[in-house]
């Protein structure tokens, strides 16, 4: 699969609305960071100009290896939140 870098918009309307529906819904914002994580919406931004995403998911160190520990509380990437 090839898929271009995915830029990030921090201040997309659509990200402070996955924020803002965190918050009313969970109590808390999700942190947003660009992570590696982000070339499968790469995929989707090719496929779908235009499209808006959130890529949304655990908190991951160390990811592929052995001691790759993670935390339930999700983050949210930035090009996403």
């Amino acid at each position: 699969m090839s898929a271009p870098a995915w830029q990030e918009d921090q201040h997309s309307p659509f990200l402070q609305r996955v924020s803002d529906t965190f918050q009313d819904v969970l109590g808390w914002r999700p942190r947003m960071v660009a992570m590696h994580f982000v070339l499968e919406a790469g995929f989707f931004v090719q496929h779908y100009p235009g499209i808006q995403i959130a890529s949304i998911g655990p908190r991951i160190v160390e990811p592929h290896s052995t001691s790759e520990p993670w935390s339930s509380r999700p983050s949210t990437t930035s090009g996403g939140c």
